[in-house]
């Protein structure tokens, strides 16, 4: 295996590695001949966990954006509410994107979103809690 030009592997008497490749069972320091006879192995290994890494993050990340949009489609609701009694409506975190008096209405101005809208109807005012 070739590994020439300014590659860590290729230079040096030690190099230190971050630990990616425990799995294989080799110290953290090694001498880069070890390396060499290991490497595309060692590097199949670091782009597995890179990969795994990235696709959690990525979901991580999904997730949490789902929940800023969900956070934010309940902060216009308490705010516009009001405005929007006895009516159907579709929020998209805090974009209204559409309102209608039935939920087919609204459903056929937001079909084709490439993430699905939060579509509710929107109560006339609450009665008020009586008690017992």
């Amino acid at each position: 295996m070739n590994l020439g030009g300014n590659n860590p592997l290729s230079s040096g008497p030690l190099f230190k590695r971050e630990g990616f490749d425990q799995q294989l069972g080799s110290p953290l320091y090694a001498e880069p001949s070890i390396a060499k006879s290991r490497g595309s192995r060692t590097v199949t290994v670091h782009l597995a966990q890179v990969r795994a890494a990235l696709e959690t993050f990525a979901q991580s990340y999904t997730q949490a954006e789902r929940h800023r949009k969900h956070q934010q489609s309940l902060e216009w609701l308490s705010k516009n509410r009001r405005q929007y009694a006895g009516q159907w409506i579709a929020l998209q975190g805090d974009k209204l994107l559409a309102t209608g008096r039935t939920a087919k209405q609204v459903y056929s101005q937001v079909l084709g979103q490439q993430s699905p809208p939060l579509v509710v109807k929107i109560d006339a005012e609450d009665l008020p809690f009586g008690g017992w």
